[in-house]
Protein backbone atom coordinates (compact mmCIF):
# COMPACT_ATOMS: atom_id res chain seq x y z
CA UNK A 1 0.00 0.00 0.00
CA UNK A 2 1.34 3.42 -0.81
CA UNK A 3 2.41 5.57 2.46
CA UNK A 4 1.70 9.20 2.73
CA UNK A 5 4.18 11.20 4.98
CA UNK A 6 3.50 14.67 6.74
CA UNK A 7 5.81 17.04 5.91
CA UNK A 8 8.01 17.77 8.70
CA UNK A 9 7.73 21.66 8.87
CA UNK A 10 4.15 21.32 8.56
CA UNK A 11 2.45 21.82 12.55
CA UNK A 12 -1.54 21.56 13.00
CA UNK A 13 -2.50 24.64 14.99
CA UNK A 14 -6.28 23.83 16.10
CA UNK A 15 -7.94 26.66 16.54
CA UNK A 16 -11.20 25.14 17.65
CA UNK A 17 -12.86 21.99 18.62
CA UNK A 18 -13.55 20.98 15.01
CA UNK A 19 -10.95 23.08 12.92
CA UNK A 20 -7.51 23.66 12.39
CA UNK A 21 -4.73 25.19 9.99
CA UNK A 22 -2.32 23.13 8.84
CA UNK A 23 -0.03 25.64 8.93
CA UNK A 24 3.40 25.27 6.79
CA UNK A 25 6.42 27.36 8.96
CA UNK A 26 9.14 27.47 6.03
CA UNK A 27 6.91 28.79 3.55
CA UNK A 28 4.39 30.47 6.13
CA UNK A 29 1.07 29.22 4.30
CA UNK A 30 -1.72 27.11 5.90
CA UNK A 31 -4.91 25.36 4.82
CA UNK A 32 -8.04 25.17 7.21
CA UNK A 33 -9.07 21.52 7.68
CA UNK A 34 -12.07 20.62 9.26
CA UNK A 35 -12.35 17.57 12.12
CA UNK A 36 -12.21 15.02 9.61
CA UNK A 37 -8.82 16.83 8.10
CA UNK A 38 -7.22 16.76 11.47
CA UNK A 39 -7.97 13.29 12.35
CA UNK A 40 -6.53 12.13 8.89
CA UNK A 41 -3.52 14.25 9.62
CA UNK A 42 -2.64 12.49 13.24
CA UNK A 43 -3.41 9.42 11.53
CA UNK A 44 -0.51 10.06 9.61
CA UNK A 45 1.51 10.91 12.10
CA UNK A 46 1.01 7.68 13.82
CA UNK A 47 2.26 6.03 10.27
CA UNK A 48 -1.03 5.02 9.01
CA UNK A 49 -1.95 3.94 5.40
CA UNK A 50 -4.87 4.80 3.24
CA UNK A 51 -6.27 1.29 5.04
CA UNK A 52 -5.53 2.50 8.42
CA UNK A 53 -6.89 5.78 7.81
CA UNK A 54 -10.00 4.54 6.61
CA UNK A 55 -10.25 2.17 9.26
CA UNK A 56 -9.51 4.91 12.13
CA UNK A 57 -12.21 7.05 10.89
CA UNK A 58 -15.21 4.02 10.71
CA UNK A 59 -14.06 3.41 14.26
CA UNK A 60 -14.74 7.22 15.17
CA UNK A 61 -17.81 7.67 13.37
CA UNK A 62 -20.89 5.60 12.93
CA UNK A 63 -22.18 6.33 9.62
CA UNK A 64 -19.39 7.08 7.27
CA UNK A 65 -19.67 6.75 2.97
CA UNK A 66 -19.36 3.86 1.03
CA UNK A 67 -16.87 6.17 -0.95
CA UNK A 68 -14.69 6.87 2.08
CA UNK A 69 -11.09 5.40 0.42
CA UNK A 70 -11.56 7.57 -2.26
CA UNK A 71 -12.66 10.82 -0.34
CA UNK A 72 -9.60 9.91 1.90
CA UNK A 73 -7.19 9.69 -0.98
CA UNK A 74 -8.91 12.87 -3.30
CA UNK A 75 -7.93 14.63 0.20
CA UNK A 76 -4.58 13.32 0.52
CA UNK A 77 -4.03 14.30 -2.93
CA UNK A 78 -5.12 17.89 -1.84
CA UNK A 79 -2.57 18.07 0.89
CA UNK A 80 -0.11 17.04 -1.36
CA UNK A 81 -0.83 20.06 -3.72
CA UNK A 82 -0.20 22.03 -0.65
CA UNK A 83 2.70 20.99 -0.06
CA UNK A 84 1.77 19.47 3.46
CA UNK A 85 1.71 16.06 2.78
CA UNK A 86 4.39 13.28 1.07
CA UNK A 87 3.17 10.60 -1.05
Amino acid sequence: MHQFVRHASVELKQEYEDWGILFNTETNQGIVVNLVGMMIWEALGEGNDLAGITASLKNEFEDVPETLAEDVLEFLGELIQAGVVLG
